[in-house]
Parts: structure tokens; sequence; C-alpha cells
């Protein structure tokens, strides 16, 4: 995994433009309340998440060309797979995905395409790992110069995985998890021949398993935003057009910054120091009640030799932090989970999360933030006892400047274990996932460290 002190894992974002949009995961922003914190008797904030977690499949087309016969796949269902404690195949989603609109990805344009579905998860469960993708394409049209479809296909469906592809899924309650594939006419074609569709199986493989884990990998692609207003200018980091961020935003694979709404660079994700630019948009107003914000990663169109015309990259929601953590009080250190869990020990991934300490003002307002990682001391099936924590002034996130770091320890860790299952059903430990701790600085402090030496922490995770 990548240094958390700026930004995390994130599945690079292929150049597309925006098709058939996702529903939104109406069920993963409210919903039942998780009492993490002050079931510890720490006075930690409350997390406040759904137990059903939001899974975002995105299909990216496009090679950089546009003729007539341009193929258009079409699919007509999306699920994901593992094998549950019962020994059966469980599937996402299970039912009959025949009445939702069908995806038609032009394979040869720059599309973005998206299925989004609920994932209902049970009690106390951490998080929920999927290892297989039996993805299937419904049939293979053509499009011709006058944008007349025939269809080329007469069985249905026309292709369907065999064996799935390997996935590496992980679902969170209360969070979206993003998946994104890609599809175009180097992997699928037509053979006239025999009237059938091809698939070339090891170029879908190299172009889309994750060169570690040798999966398909997911990211959280929901971001929890802090406003940064009520803060000093000059302790506020800036916008690539030098403009003073509004917003910080983290996901726990990501980090993002923004400023304004609704327009062209209002949103920054960092990678960890190179920037993507977007659009962040507010969430409409629903029954007196604004819903999850949106926003939008856009890159040059290679089609464009001038490098004006942008297309989508990458597409996901953001809320305030305040919809989804109260009880903060004046001050809180708040770790978000990640989703490289260490599945093959040989990969030996750091087990660390993002971490962000705040400070409120008695209107609510961040007035000092400190943004950083924390490392526990063991991974996989070892559970952490402690840790080191390293944090810098959130002024200094984007340039990813390594001075003012302040360090420290955490010990006293709340976890639960978070299993999978093997072929036969039985349950196999992958990590323990910490729910929450004690923080100690142990290092010298910046004159403008306003914060105390000691204290808790509480991991946003139902």
């Amino acid at each position: 995994m990548k240094d958390l002190r700026n930004w995390a894992v994130v599945a690079a974002a292929a150049i597309a433009i925006i098709g058939c949009g996702g529903s939104g995961g109406s069920n993963s922003s409210g919903g039942s309340t998780s009492g993490t914190g002050g079931s510890q008797g720490r006075g930690l904030p409350t997390i406040n998440l759904s137990s059903f977690g939001s899974v975002q499949a995105v299909f990216l087309s496009g090679q950089g060309r546009r003729a007539p016969g341009s193929l258009v796949a079409v699919i007509n269902q999306f699920q994901i797979q593992r094998v549950n404690a019962q020994d059966q195949l469980e599937r996402v989603p299970a039912l009959d995905q025949q009445n939702l609109p069908d995806l038609h990805i032009q394979l040869d344009g720059y599309t973005l395409n998206a299925f989004e579905f609920d994932v209902s998860m049970n009690a106390n469960e951490p998080a929920r790992l999927y290892t297989e993708l039996p993805l299937q394409i419904f049939e293979l049209d053509q499009l011709d110069q006058n944008n007349q479809v025939t269809r080329l296909t007469t069985t249905t469906p026309a292709f369907i995985a065999d064996p799935p592809f390997d996935l590496d899924l992980v679902v969170f309650p209360g969070r979206q998890t993003t998946v994104q594939i890609a599809l175009d006419d180097s992997i699928v074609g037509f053979d006239e021949s025999t009237g059938s569709l091809t698939f070339d199986r090891d170029l879908f493989i190299s172009k889309n398993y994750d060169v570690r884990s040798n999966t398909i990998k997911s990211f959280i692609s929901d971001f929890i935003a802090f406003d940064l207003t009520g803060m000093a200018t000059a302790d506020r980091p800036k916008m690539p057009n030098n403009v003073p961020v509004e917003m910080a935003l983290f996901s726990g694979d990501g980090i993002a910054v923004s400023a304004g709404f609704g327009h062209d660079n209002t949103f920054a994700l960092l990678d960890p120091i190179a920037i993507q630019n977007g659009i962040i948009t507010k969430g409409p107003i629903l029954g007196g009640i604004r819903a999850s914000g949106s926003y939008i990663l856009q890159e040059p169109d290679p089609r464009d030799l001038t490098q004006v015309a942008k297309i989508t990259a990458l597409q996901g929601v953001w809320r305030p932090f305040t919809d989804v953590i109260s009880g903060v009080g004046t001050s809180a250190m708040i770790a978000f989970p990640n989703s490289d869990v260490d599945i093959d020990q040989n990969l030996a991934t750091e087990n660390q999360q993002q971490v962000v300490l705040f400070k409120l003002d008695a209107a609510g307002k961040v007035t000092s933030m400190y943004q950083g990682v924390i490392r526990y001391d063991a991974g996989g099936t070892t559970k952490p006892t402690t840790g080191q924590l390293s944090i810098w002034p959130i002024s200094q996130v984007v340039t990813a400047d390594p001075a003012n770091q302040v360090t420290g320890t955490v010990s006293n860790l709340v976890t639960v274990p978070f299993y999978a299952f093997d072929s036969g059903g039985n349950p196999k430990l992958i990590q323990y996932a910490v729910k929450s701790g004690d923080y100690a600085i142990t290092s010298a402090v910046p004159g403008n460290f306003q914060f105390a030496n000691k204290g808790s922490f509480v991991v946003f995770r139902k």
C-alpha cells in the first residue's frame, strides 16, 4: 500500500465519458446507528452508518478511435459472488435484474457506465469480502454511421466468464465501494464466420488485474467531508488554482480537497502529490433533507490535441462528517479503514489507516486539523495491540511537505475479527479490524499544535 501521509490506494482512473449513471446508493447514507465509541466509556464520537453497503460497478470503455461499425456490448445484469458460511455460492444481487435498465457500452468510445446495488450486512460485521466476478455479456450489437443498431449475436447470454474472474471487493456497512472494469473493442469482438462474440480473456486480465494481488481490486469511493472555512486562510491548503481549500475529504483509500461547487476544478484528488481535477456538487434536497453530494474526476480527452476537452474518469459520492459522526465535542481523532485487506500473507500488506485529528469551535466549525496515518504493529491474522501515529498540518496535504511532523503511539485497541469462508464454507480469519483505541503524542509539537497530548480515537466503521 502507498504511504498514507497524503493519499492511499485508489484504483487507476481510466478515461471515460458519462454513459448511464448509478442510482446513488439510497441505503448507504443513513439508517441505524452504531455506538462504536460511546460503548467503550471513553467519551468517543458515535459513528452513524446504515447496515447496507453500496457497490458501484463502473465499466470504462474506449481506445481513442470512433468509426462506423462500432460494437456495443449489452449487459443486463451484474453480480459478485463468494462462498458463504453454508458452503453455498452466494451471489449479490440475488434477485432477477431483468427490470433494471440495460447497459449499452460502446466499446470504441470513451464511456462510463455503472450499475449500483446495496449489500445487506449482518450485525457487527465489519466488512465482507467478495472474491469472484462472473462477468456476463447479454448480447453484442453494432452501431452504424447513422446510429442505427443491429444485433449481431443470436444466443443469450453471448458470453459468460468461465471460470469467473478473481475479485478482491470489500464491502463496508454504510460505505460505497467501487470496482472499475475496462471493457473495449480490443477485448470484445465479433467473429462473422461463426456469428459469435469473441473475448480475449488474457487481455482482459492484463487490463483489469492489480499486479500485486493478481485480482480485480475495489476501492472505497465515498468521501467524508470536513468544512475548513472556519480555519485561518494561512492554515488551509491551496487548490491547484491557488484558491484556499474549503473542504478536506477522506475515504480511507483517498484524500481530496475542494473549493466551490458545480464547475470545473472544484474538486481535486491527491495521488499522492499529482492532482486529478474534477467537479463536486451538492446533493438534492429530498423531503427537506439534503442527500449525498457527488463528484467526478476529469482528464484531458486524448482525441483533442489542444487538451481543452475533458472526459470523466471516475465518479462517487460525499457526505459532510456531521451527517455520519455525532457527539464529537470540542475535538476528535477519527481513523478511516481502507480496502486493502491482507488476504495473501506473501504480499506483506502494511496494516494502516488514514487518521484525522480536528478541533471544533462552539458553532461546530473546524478551527484546526492534522491528518496522517496510523500504522498498527500487526496485520492479517495477528491481532494488533499497539501502533505508530504520524500526523501533519492539513495545510501541507496537497504538497506532501514532511515538515512539522507530530508522532506518537496508539494502544488499548478494541478489535473485531473479519472472516471470509473457504471452499468448504469454513470461516477463515482474514484480519482483525480495529474499532477504537487510545493515542499518546511522544514527539515535540509545533507551537500551533492545539490538541491534547493524550486521548482516544474511533475508527469510522459501523
